[in-house]
């Protein structure tokens, strides 16, 4: 639920080593790591200054060196359009008499861009990806003389709909319009490659959505303005972002209910369903309800008044159970159901513009829901799920309730807790799933009630930066469709087996074996410096751990092993030298060069 008046319920056989060769042409063009990046270290590499333009940068690049891609995610055959920038503070100190930008699809160069430097600070390249659903890196180089003298990544993935790989961000703030300031917000949610964006409390009332005047006082006292709606859509629009209208399925005003009270929701002693005191009541969504039929008209409404892309619906995790005035039982796990399929119905036959989620608070009732017509699971967490395991458990049974729907993660941190964020953001990607946490720029969701974002700071912000480069460049890797694979009996890491759920002190280990490809990829957290598993409090920053030796029980030997990182010094898949033992079981063993928070690994049959 997403108001700020929720309730927080709160020996060895025959050893046989070689190295693992090229593998369908896969084998990087790129240089080595050092190559790179000579003068680097592992240490982050930025400044903690932001930008002059405020997108920041990669800590794994050249703070001179900024690249912009034009949309948070492209359709087929759409162009794509890279803006490469030098910061200006730093021109006078860079000589270089070209640019070249390099485009990669997992290992592969699909691309390689060159323009001559000119007098200018700013270069514009634009090419068209092929007409497939696909991640790509970007790579970015000032050249003098054909030797690098600064370098920096970004990524972006061309998508069939965005819902089939949302990265969900938000708006909350409406009040007086400023272009500029806004323009500014939405070019940083572009940095993140964020994709949708709710627009969270933008409405007049919970039972009247679309606003009458176009200034105009919301539920909670908050001025609002139609220019500021209609502004964030439009840029949400430029951006190639989704932008959904929050609403909730049994949500009124108390006068609203007085009216109306043959189409609320009654306890077992024939008591109205008050929420946060009686700031709400709940009304009856089920069947054949006049209330369900006056919701759903505000729905289309709402898509008729405003650009919006489809209905975010929310709801608050209670009751499971309720009544009508007329003593009838209502199970509103069904109910929610039958109404998301209704709704889906009705404006797919009215509008394009027909994205559905819907939010299953505390994990419920994702089972039920999850086969429903919307378009990807959105689930809030709150306790009793209180671990990363936990976590990681929801997402897992959310694929496969859904019949393998994408999944969007609420859960929200104290951006002051950075290692708690970074910790979180990798064990929901490696699960295949996404965080909502970051909109209005670069503020980040630290409360249910999205207004009461908070800034991050500028070291949080490249580590996102990289973290959502990281997930749009290897979408294949991460997101494909998979089986899940138990870690205890088949990897170590030195000499360890590594945790089957996160625990305190250990690497957290999630394998997947690839539906479509002959792939495994395995990802490796770093939990060795944590305090606890709860997901919630502030961790220390983990100590690294560096020249890992990892063993992977395989069935066949891989054609090809590579490692990559967020955290490391370039996002580029690096190839592994494997070795292969035979003894009981055929194992690979590797050595990674660094674990910080999360590195993954893939194995090509």
């Amino acid at each position: 639920m997403s108001l700020p008046f929720v309730l927080r319920r709160y020996a060895i056989g025959a050893v046989i080593i070689f190295v693992l060769g090229v593998h369908l042409g896969l084998t990087p063009t790129l240089p080595s790591v050092q190559a790179l990046a000579p003068e680097r270290d592992w240490v982050a590499m930025g400044t903690d200054e932001p930008d002059s333009n405020g997108l920041g940068v990669s800590f794994l690049a050249d703070a001179r060196l900024l690249i912009e891609v034009d949309r948070a995610q492209y359709r087929p055959g759409e162009p794509v359009r890279i803006t490469v920038r030098l910061a200006p503070e730093r021109a006078d100190q860079t000589v270089f008499d070209e640019v070249v930008v390099d485009v990669y699809r997992l290992a592969n160069q699909a691309a390689s861009l060159r323009q001559p430097s000119g007098d200018g600070a700013t270069w514009t390249f634009e090419w068209t990806p092929p007409r497939e659903s696909a991640g790509y890196g970007v790579r970015a180089a000032l050249l003098s003389g054909g030797a690098e003298v600064a370098w920096s990544e970004s990524a972006f993935d061309v998508a069939h709909a965005w819902t089939d790989h949302p990265r969900y961000g938000f708006v909350s703030e409406f009040g007086a319009w400023d272009e500029e300031a806004a323009l500014a917000q939405f070019r940083l949610m572009n940095r993140l490659h964020l994709n949708g964006v709710q627009f969270y409390d933008w409405m007049y009332k919970h039972e009247s959505l679309v606003p009458q005047t176009e200034t105009f006082v919301d539920s909670l006292g908050r001025e609002l303005q139609v220019a500021s709606i209609e502004g964030k859509i439009r840029l949400a629009r430029s951006h190639g972002m989704a932008p959904m209208a929050y609403t909730a399925i049994y949500a009124a005003s108390p006068e609203y209910f007085e009216r109306n009270r043959d189409w609320a929701l009654y306890d077992d002693k024939g008591k109205p369903i008050p929420f946060a005191d009686g700031y709400l009541y709940l009304m009856n969504p089920a069947c054949g309800s006049e209330w369900r039929e006056h919701l759903m008209d505000e729905f289309i409404k709402a898509l008729g008044r405003f650009n919006f892309e489809g209905i975010h619906i929310d709801q608050y995790g209670f009751p499971k159970v309720a009544h009508t005035r007329a003593g009838h039982t209502v199970i509103l796990s069904t109910a929610f159901r039958d109404f998301i399929n209704d709704a889906k119905d009705r404006l797919k036959t009215r509008f394009e513009r027909n994205s559905l989620t819907f939010n299953s608070v505390t994990n419920w009732p994702t089972a039920v829901v999850g086969r429903s017509n919307y378009d990807f699971n959105y689930i809030e967490v709150w306790p009793p799920y209180t671990t990363y395991g936990d976590i990681e458990m929801i997402l897992r049974d959310a694929y496969q309730s859904s019949n393998g729907k994408p999944t969007v993660i609420a859960a929200y941190i104290d951006p002051r807790f950075e290692a708690t964020a970074r910790l979180l953001n990798a064990l929901i990607a490696a699960n295949g799933g996404t965080h909502i946490e970051m909109g209005e720029g670069d503020g980040m969701l630290a409360d249910p009630y999205f207004p009461k974002f908070q800034r991050v700071s500028p070291a949080l912000w490249s580590a996102l930066v990289a973290h959502y480069d990281f997930i749009v460049r290897y979408r294949e890797l991460l997101y494909e469709p998979r089986w899940y694979q138990g870690v205890r009996d088949r990897v170590l890491v030195n000499g360890e087996r590594v945790a089957e759920r996160p625990e305190p002190g250990k690497v957290h280990g999630v394998l997947h074996q690839s539906q479509s490809t002959m792939r495994q990829v395995l990802s490796l957290i770093n939990f060795t410096s944590a305090s606890t598993v709860d997901w919630r409090e502030a961790q220390s920053s983990p100590e690294a751990l560096e020249d890992v030796e990892v063993s992977v029980v395989v069935d066949a030997l891989p054609k090809a092993v590579w490692w990559a990182s967020p955290d490391a010094p370039t996002l580029s898949l690096q190839p592994l030298e494997a070795r292969v033992i035979h003894q009981d079981q055929l194992r690979v063993e590797l050595t990674i060069p660094r674990i910080e928070y999360w590195s993954v690994v893939v194995l090509e049959y």
